[in-house]
C-alpha cells in the first residue's frame, strides 16, 4: 500500500481517546467530530450470530479500561470447573468459573523477550508521542 504506519496503543487511547482519535483522523485524512469517543449501548444484529463474543462491546458507552494482565512469567487461563456450581435460583444453576495460573517455559520466556523487543521499536513510533529533533 506504501502508505505510512499508524499505530495507536491501546493505553494511549484509553488515557486520551479524543486526543488520539484526533490525530488518527489527520493521518487518515478524515473528519473529526465531537462525540466520536462515546456512543450508545446497542447490539448490532451482525454481530447475534456469535453469542458471548460481542458483550462487552454491546454493553460499552466509550472507551475504558480492562483489567491488569498477569504477571510475568505466568499464563493465567480461565476454565469451568463442571463440579463447581452456584445457585443462582431455585431453577437455575450457573458454573463457576476457576482461573489457574500456569508457569512458562524458558522457551515460552525467550519467545517473549523476542516479541518484546519488537514491540518496543514499535511503541516507539506510536501515534501521539512527542518526536525528539536530537
Amino acid at each position: 500500500l506504501k502508505q505510512p504506519l499508524i499505530i495507536i496503543d491501546a493505553d494511549d487511547l484509553l488515557k486520551e481517546p479524543d486526543r488520539i482519535l484526533k490525530l488518527w483522523c489527520e493521518k487518515m485524512k478524515i473528519p473529526w467530530y465531537e462525540g466520536i469517543t462515546s456512543w450508545e449501548a446497542s447490539m448490532p444484529e451482525s454481530w447475534m450470530k456469535w453469542p458471548g463474543w460481542h458483550e462487552d462491546a454491546a454493553k460499552s458507552t466509550g472507551f475504558t479500561r480492562s483489567p491488569p494482565p498477569p504477571s510475568s512469567g505466568q499464563l493465567v487461563t480461565d476454565t469451568t470447573n463442571s463440579d463447581t456450581t452456584s445457585e443462582i435460583s431455585s431453577n437455575n444453576k450457573k458454573k463457576a468459573k476457576k482461573s489457574h495460573v500456569l508457569p512458562l517455559s524458558d522457551e515460552h520466556l525467550k519467545i517473549i523477550e523476542e516479541c518484546q523487543q519488537i514491540y518496543n521499536k514499535l511503541f516507539e513510533q506510536r501515534l501521539g508521542i512527542e518526536k525528539s529533533n536530537n
